[in-house]
């Protein structure tokens, strides 16, 4: 059973990055995963503290919960979504705001860039663009590189 298998450990650098995020923006965490299941993991290891809400797949698709949180609080160019998969792209895009990828095989350096470029070009309005093009420009192309088994 699922249930029964080992917490995955979180990434090297995560405590540090979601903390300097914690401190400028709301975290959400969206997942198709149920919320005891993701409450129980980030318990585990030790994340809570640094989000604000954890929406499980018990309040609707990715899509649904994003435009939900940004409803009256947040105009597109305020939030992004951030994710290791297609279906956060496609949620993302659907939810009418930015996304920023977590290069599979190369998440500490993703989520490093987060914090020194992909938040900074949130507060001064530069992520749309180019900027959003090219991040989703390279994770399609890690994604047709990276066989789905070694992601």
């Amino acid at each position: 059973r699922i249930s029964e298998l080992p917490p995955i450990p979180a990434f090297d650098g995560i405590f540090q990055s979601l903390e300097k995020l914690h401190v400028a923006a709301d975290l959400i965490v969206v997942s198709q995963t149920t919320e005891d299941a993701l409450v129980r993991e980030w318990n585990h290891a030790g994340l809570t503290g640094f989000v604000d809400v954890i929406a499980g797949a018990e309040l609707g698709s990715k899509t649904e919960s994003l435009k939900i949180a940004m409803e009256g609080r947040y105009g597109p160019e305020q939030a992004v979504m951030v994710g290791d998969a297609t279906g956060d792209l496609d949620a993302a895009r659907e939810a009418g705001c930015f996304f920023f990828p977590i290069l599979p095989g190369d998440e500490v350096n993703s989520w490093t860039a987060l914090c020194a470029e992909g938040l900074v070009r949130v507060q001064n309005g530069t992520f749309a663009g180019a900027y959003q093009e090219e991040l989703i420009s390279r994770f399609n192309s890690v994604l047709t590189e990276t066989p789905p088994d070694e992601r």
